[in-house]
């Protein structure tokens, strides 16, 4: 792998991070530069800036005078744009939303509604957004399209609760480890055990898990609040089912992170795909290394008998369909500051998602029980320099939208994404993860 990031150049990144002029995704992006994008062909949406396929192009924070939002929007034709609750302020424009909805769909999520309701009623002085929303919190059916999963993806309906959960366990680590340590000691933590706790979430898996987690154990209220990831994933998965482009607008960096990942995950789940579908081609080819589920640590993320590895190409762009049909998703912070993130999906993301419908939550077609998972494992393998595909029995967590595999789990907790170099200069990662 080259290394494309020199010192000189990772310092200066750096210092653009000191300056608050990259968000923690985008920085984390453009300092994991591995390689160089291969695969361009075909190009992104006509009048679209080029993207490779099942790749980022992000741009870094932009002050309010740096930044047109009103004309950038004008330009905005034919998206459905899914709205977080974190878009709306006492400086929210109405005649912004009004211009935009003359062209595309404007979309709020029930659980956006339902925050809207509770601050409307702790913000009498919130004048402009009575505008948008009555005081029960509905929004203004002349502007708005209240978005129902049941609605617009009823065939997906176990999809859409497994990656809401997937991204969800990120803000339940820091709590889960938490309680775990006052488990062990019959006591709650001093504040000085907490900083400890926290200070090792962070080292252990990154500023970018610690800052999403940090904020469920603020505060005192216990319940999960999934409406940001609600709306990830309420966007993403209508862009690729429907073919639509669409955008999630916010203030939240959040929005950001989880968009960055839910599409990594994806990524990564298309790829044990393809290549499981290749396996079953090739079977003959493979080399299977057997699996023992009962001794440690195979046994936290595998059960029964029949689980193997098999030594996989390191590359598995060759699998992807030569015919596509892409589709750009966008995650735009528009408060103070703009920035934001866009990917390129394509169809072939949706027969994962039929896959995953069908087999619940499976990258394979279920018959067997058995699982495909390509990605980096937390588990011994025969030699670490090469790349392996894992074929097992997993085990699952109990949540409560569905049960979650704990590789799964672990890909969405762990932020070891690696990015491609894009030909000006923007962090893409590259097709099959």
């Amino acid at each position: 792998m080259d290394e494309a990031v020199s010192p000189s150049t990772r310092e200066k990144l750096k210092q653009l991070r000191a300056r608050k002029k990259l968000n923690r995704t985008l920085y984390h992006m453009v300092t994991n530069i591995v390689g160089e994008v291969r695969f361009k062909a075909p190009p992104s949406p006509p009048g679209r800036t080029f993207l490779g396929r099942l790749s980022y192009l992000g741009f870094p924070k932009l002050r309010r005078d740096e930044f047109d939002l009103e004309r950038t929007l004008a330009n905005v034709g034919d998206f459905w744009i899914f709205l977080d609750s974190s878009f709306f302020d006492h400086e929210t424009d109405p005649d912004v939303l009004r211009k935009l909805r003359v062209r595309n769909r404007l979309f709020i999520l029930p659980g956006v509604a339902d925050q809207m309701k509770a601050w409307l009623r702790a913000s009498p002085d919130a004048v402009v957004a009575r505008e948008l929303f009555s005081s029960d919190g509905h929004p203004d059916p002349g502007l708005f399209d209240v978005w129902h999963r049941e609605k617009f993806l009823r065939e997906y309906s176990y999809v859409f609760r497994y990656y809401v959960q997937l991204l969800a366990v990120r803000r339940e680590l820091l709590r889960w480890i938490l309680e775990d340590f006052e488990g062990e000691k019959g006591a709650h933590a001093t504040e000085a055990e907490r900083r400890k706790v926290f200070r090792r979430v962070h080292d252990t898996y990154g500023p970018r898990a610690y800052s999403i987690a940090k904020k469920s154990c603020v505060g005192g209220d216990k319940r999960l609040d999934v409406t940001d990831e609600a709306v990830v994933v309420a966007a993403v998965l209508c862009g690729i089912v429907y073919g639509k482009e669409c955008m999630i607008l916010g203030k939240d960096e959040d929005l950001v992170e989880q968009f960055y990942k839910l599409t990594s995950l994806l990524k990564i789940h298309l790829g044990a795909r393809m290549f499981q579908q290749y396996f079953q081609e090739n079977t003959s080819e493979f080399e299977r290394f057997p699996l023992c589920s009962s001794t440690k640590p195979f046994c936290d993320f595998m059960v029964g008998e029949g689980n193997f590895l098999v030594e996989r190409p390191p590359d598995l762009d060759f699998l992807l369909p030569r015919r596509i049909r892409p589709t750009c998703l966008y995650c735009w912070l528009v408060g103070d500051y703009y920035s934001g993130l866009t990917f390129c999906a394509e169809d072939a993301l949706l027969e994962l998602l039929d896959c995953k419908e069908a087999s619940h939550g499976l990258n394979t077609d279920g018959s067997a029980h058995t699982n495909c998972h390509i990605h980096r494992f937390p588990i011994p393998v025969p030699n670490p320099r090469k790349a392996y595909a894992a074929f097992v029995h997993d085990k699952r967590v109990p949540g409560p939208l569905v049960s979650l595999p704990v590789v799964d789990i672990h890909h969405a907790l762990v932020c070891d994404e690696t990015t491609i170099a894009h030909d000006e200069g923007q962090g893409q990662t590259g097709c099959l993860g």
